[in-house]
């Protein structure tokens, strides 16, 4: 009978170096699958922005071209005044919150409420003092006018836009100037999504403080 073979079992090293080139590959595919998510995640970002876009478009036909002035009362925020343009009408305060359009979707694993809801630039916010209508045509730039943009649920944005700087996630991704936590997030790389007053909805940097918005100190004015 002739001889069997040697039986070659794997050495330490060569189990070593196998489960290396694995964790290798897994993270590759690890990194692929996060990518594609938050490409996916962006896409809708934009279809929502675009969504509220129509519908504040739509507000502002029924209203002689005028702009939504919200409060920062509780019963007067925008997505209620805005609910019967988005088909919310009988929608409670609670539920209303909870409606997926409202929110960036990279940031509905945070809360179900008002945190990462998209914030609405407080410029256009009434006060018991400045409840005058703002016309879309008194606007100089409506294309670099921000209505909508994405918020940090993490560090409890949402709701108000407001111009003093992003959050304070930037400051991991280059950002040196001050920050604010219902700034404008950089939810996608370091990008925030904007809704701006001529209907476009555009991914902006925002964690470069030499550039717009944070070297224009009109970016956000109402003139």
């Amino acid at each position: 009978m002739p001889a069997p073979h040697p039986r070659h079992a794997f050495s330490l090293i060569e189990l070593l170096a196998a489960l290396a080139v694995i964790a290798i590959l897994a993270s590759l595919v690890t990194v692929g699958l996060n990518k594609a998510r938050e490409k996916a995640q962006m896409v809708s970002c934009v279809g929502r922005e675009r969504t509220l876009g129509a519908a504040l478009q739509a507000y502002s036909l029924d209203n002689q071209l005028e702009l939504l002035r919200p409060r920062n009362e509780a019963t007067q925020r925008w997505p209620i005044l805005l609910k019967a343009y988005l088909g919310f009408e009988d929608l409670p305060t609670g539920k209303l919150y909870k409606q997926p359009i409202l929110k960036d979707p990279s940031q509905e694993v945070f809360s179900s409420d008002a945190p990462g809801i998209f914030g609405y630039n407080v410029e256009l916010e009434a006060t018991e003092g400045d409840d005058s209508p703002i016309k879309l045509e008194s606007l100089t730039r409506p294309d670099r006018f921000p209505l909508l943009a994405t918020s940090d649920a993490e560090d409890g944005g949402g709701l108000r836009l407001q111009r003093y700087g992003p959050p304070p996630k930037a400051l991991q991704l280059g950002y040196a100037g001050p920050t604010n936590r219902f700034g404008p997030s950089p939810n996608y790389g370091s990008k925030a999504v904007f809704l701006f007053a001529d209907w476009h909805v555009e991914a902006i940097e925002v964690c470069d403080n030499n550039a717009w918005p944070w070297n224009d100190p009109e970016a956000f004015e109402v003139r």
